[in-house]
């Protein structure tokens, strides 16, 4: 993807490489994550349609100084993080109760399948995973592939942060928005908190994206998620994470397939 842009093409041959695949009888599956830059034609194709993101529940939590540097986003409490792409993304609420965000969901896979004809889709990142969350200087603060992009801080005041901190130490460490977004968020046009569907995000986007595999295809296909939930298996399989080649990544891949599908994810 283009910059690390969902539904834009960083390679003009792709096409006619994916092609070349399907003619050797090869099939082919693509990557995405569910965060969106919020400055290019897919976040705006969004905002028109009337998509739901996960959003700050209200205006003076909202983070003016990223939220202003964005026209399409800066009259909205959409919570802005940062993941691959060089600018602030946000994230589709899957819960949105007007079905909204999931016809721009289904509409974009569909687009980029007329300019792409893939076979599958691989969902990342959907835990969702979020950099640099509450942090001063984030990783990619030194790395020369990623520019600067202030972090996503969650308000830590006794009224807001309680949602972040609870009375008890857990293994994410000091607040439960590390590497993720703010347990206050909400979703649902308001009416449901991200710290109780936080752990349902992937679920909700494995949801999403297999109408969309199939709005798209017109084939079953295959959706797989690295963010699974009891039931998942209904709409998309399980990826282990990152491994690489090595006897060890060989050996724990073995047992982890066999564990997924004893809770019937594949």
């Amino acid at each position: 993807m283009q910059s690390v842009q969902e539904f834009v093409q960083d390679w003009e041959g792709l096409a006619d490489y994916v092609k070349k695949l399907h003619s050797w009888g090869m099939r082919t599956i693509l990557i995405y994550d569910p965060a969106i830059q919020v400055d290019y034609a897919s976040f705006q194709r969004a905002i028109t349609s009337n998509a739901r993101f996960i959003e700050w529940e209200r205006q003076d939590q909202v983070m003016r100084s990223i939220q202003d540097l964005y026209p399409l986003a800066k009259d909205t409490k959409i919570m802005l993080g940062v993941v691959w792409p060089d600018r602030h993304v946000a994230f589709p609420d899957f819960f949105d109760p007007t079905n909204a965000t999931l016809k721009w969901w289904i509409d974009e896979f569909v687009r980029f399948q007329q300019q792409v004809p893939y076979d599958g889709i691989w969902i990342d990142m959907n835990e969702p995973a979020n950099f640099g969350t509450n942090e001063g200087r984030p990783w990619y603060f030194d790395s020369p592939d990623h520019p600067n992009d202030q972090p996503l801080m969650c308000p830590m005041n006794s009224t807001d942060g309680e949602w972040d901190m609870p009375p008890y130490k857990t293994h994410a460490g000091a607040y439960l928005a590390t590497k993720t977004l703010c347990m206050l968020a909400v979703q649902a046009n308001g009416t449901q908190r991200f710290y109780n569907l936080k752990n349902l995000y992937g679920w909700s986007e494995a949801k999403a994206t297999q109408q969309a595999q199939h709005a798209a295809t017109a084939k079953r296909g295959a959706v797989i998620s690295r963010s699974t939930f009891p039931s998942s298996g209904r709409f998309a399989g399980h990826w282990l994470g990152d491994n690489t080649a090595t006897w060890a990544d060989l050996r724990s891949s073995i047992i982890g397939a066999q564990e997924f599908n004893l809770f019937g994810i594949p």
